[in-house]
């Protein structure tokens, strides 16, 4: 019975440059989820992969299980971390078999500092008891019907008009994928390239100040005030 973590960590970023290695409080991006991830009782490995020589480093000092490189084609801005994890899972020879749902793979990305190890226990433990194929961590409860598009300048309803003054309390709510965790097995990964398709996907509401997800100065400078409000280490 294995439970892994794969913490994908490139060192470069379109938004924000060297983006996993910015501090919030005293440590870290990269450390935040290095620490979360130690700190689980759940997770049994933990690897980083990466492209940059200063993560590795930084990664090898945590004492974490390995560190991956991956290649630079798979560190551009364009790759989505699940190839990353892909390539990882290659390298580790995992996925080859049939699936286990005793041997999670948990993909935890740096850019969400305020994920807890208590939560990836809860999505490791909500996983194996579900008849499930993935975890995904969720937050931001939204009222569909507040949501509008632009268009040529003037700003549209995404629902019909006829239930856009639906009380807030029978309103039909909407979560957006918050980037903290994602949970599931190495042959389902292999098989679909994804955590989001194939199958039955069962979602961890966490709530929004757990679930902020550093992708600009704004969420960067937001996560350093809440750090320093809440004395969060």
């Amino acid at each position: 019975m294995t439970h892994i973590a794969i913490i994908p960590a490139r060192g470069g970023s379109e938004s924000i440059p060297r983006k996993n290695l910015l501090h919030v409080a005293d440590k870290t991006l990269l450390k935040w989820t290095i620490d979360a991830a130690k700190a689980s009782k759940e997770i049994e490995e933990i690897y980083v992969t990466t492209d940059d020589d200063e993560i590795k480093g930084i990664a090898w000092e945590e004492d974490v299980d390995s560190v991956i490189i991956r290649p630079p084609e798979l560190a551009a801005n364009n790759v989505h971390a699940i190839h990353a994890v892909i390539h990882a899972l290659d390298d580790l020879g995992l996925g080859k078999e049939s699936p286990n749902k005793h041997e999670t793979i948990s993909m935890l990305l740096p850019t969400s500092p305020f994920r807890t190890a208590e939560d990836i226990d809860h999505s490791i433990q909500t996983f194996i008891a579900s008849d499930c194929d993935a975890v995904i961590g969720i937050s931001n409860e939204i009222r569909k019907e507040g949501l509008r598009y632009i268009e040529s300048g003037e700003i549209h309803p995404i629902v019909d008009e006829t239930i856009l003054h639906t009380q807030r309390q029978d309103a039909d709510l909407l979560y957006s994928v918050n980037g903290a965790i994602f949970v599931s097995t190495a042959s389902h990964i292999k098989a679909h390239k994804s955590f989001h398709r194939g199958g039955r996907i069962v979602p961890i509401l966490m709530p929004k100040w757990r679930s902020i997800e550093i992708d600009t100065y704004d969420d960067l400078n937001m996560a350093k005030v809440l750090a320093e409000l809440w004395n969060l280490k």
